[in-house]
């Protein structure tokens, strides 16, 4: 999902009813967000990953005083069931953390 795309997402469910029932936007986000080596052939996936980061950090500070809760899981590798460190079921359970605990509004995985 593009920066525009999710921050428009983001709009359409920010409602009041959403932050009476402690509602929680968390976005996956790339380690290409968070790289100061980005790789050249991906110029556009960093680009819009840097944005989307961007962005999740203005909707954290701007939806948290209406009680919505935004954070992003940062993904530094590729998703691949059975690795050892980014198996889907390893992952799942950084979103449930955040979720559960909405300390830190930005997880580097």
């Amino acid at each position: 999902m593009d920066a525009a795309s999710a921050y428009h997402s983001a709009m359409v469910v920010a409602t009041a009813e959403f932050a009476k029932k402690k509602g929680a936007i968390i976005f996956t986000g790339g380690g290409f967000a968070k790289t100061f080596r980005p790789i050249l052939s991906l110029k556009p996936l960093c680009i819009d990953k840097a944005a989307l980061n961007a962005m999740n950090i203005v909707l954290h500070h701007e939806l948290e005083p209406r009680g919505i809760f935004v954070g992003s899981v940062l993904v530094s590798g590729v998703i691949t069931p059975g690795d050892e460190q980014y198996d889907p079921g390893r992952i799942t359970k950084e979103y449930w953390k955040m979720y559960e605990e909405r300390q830190e509004y930005q997880v580097l995985y």
